[in-house]
């Protein structure tokens, strides 16, 4: 059995307990995301940091992990906040039911959009726009569409040119859609145009 000892819904962190050891885990849940801590770390999380303290055993990893998601979708819906960590946002999206999907496409219009962030904005659209739940849904589609409209004209101009860039495109970029994060290829095709090249996908 494996019991967790203490927890944050913000982020997914854990204290674990396994065989007598114990482990802090963060996303992406890996094999080479668990690190062993003493007691101390523990204490110094809950009394400190932030961290809930919990006493729940689980069957194997993936109840773990399962419950973890879970915890963070929950405290996301209440924040109507999704993290900036591509591989957590796109499990968040994948359970996330059209409701609250909706939700987020209303803040992004109302908040992300308005304050400068039409480059996160867009990629939280991007991201979205390919969900089977999304694809169900004419209403949420069509406002979805609107959005990256409205994010697309937001943006600056060297920014346009990485505006299309999600999970879908990243297989244009070779190689390095197997070494980077998202983020990372926009940043460079960002930097790259403001020198005056063109940033241009491996054949």
């Amino acid at each position: 059995m494996i019991r967790l000892r203490a927890y944050t819904p913000d982020d997914g962190w854990a204290f674990v307990e396994e065989d007598g050891a114990l482990v802090a885990v963060r996303p992406p849940y890996s094999s080479l995301s668990r690190t062993p801590v003493p007691d101390r770390t523990l204490e110094l999380a809950v009394a400190a940091h932030g961290f809930q303290a919990a006493d729940a055993e689980f069957a194997d990893w993936a109840d773990l992990l399962t419950f973890l998601q879970k915890e963070v979708l929950r405290r996301r819906a209440e924040t109507q906040e999704l993290p900036e960590d591509s591989s957590i946002r796109e499990d968040l999206m994948r359970q996330a039911p059209v409701d609250q999907l909706a939700r987020q496409v209303q803040r992004i219009e109302s908040d992300l959009i308005p304050r400068g962030q039409a480059p996160f904005a867009l990629a939280l659209l991007t991201d979205m726009i390919g969900l089977p739940q999304v694809a169900a849904s004419s209403e949420l589609t069509g406002a979805i569409q609107q959005a990256l409209i409205r994010a697309r004209e937001a943006l600056a101009p060297e920014e346009s040119i990485v505006s299309t860039i999600g999970a879908s495109q990243m297989e244009s970029f070779g190689f390095a859609s197997e070494r980077y994060s998202i983020e990372a290829v926009r940043e460079c095709a960002v930097q790259i145009s403001r020198r005056g090249r063109t940033l241009c996908p491996v054949a």
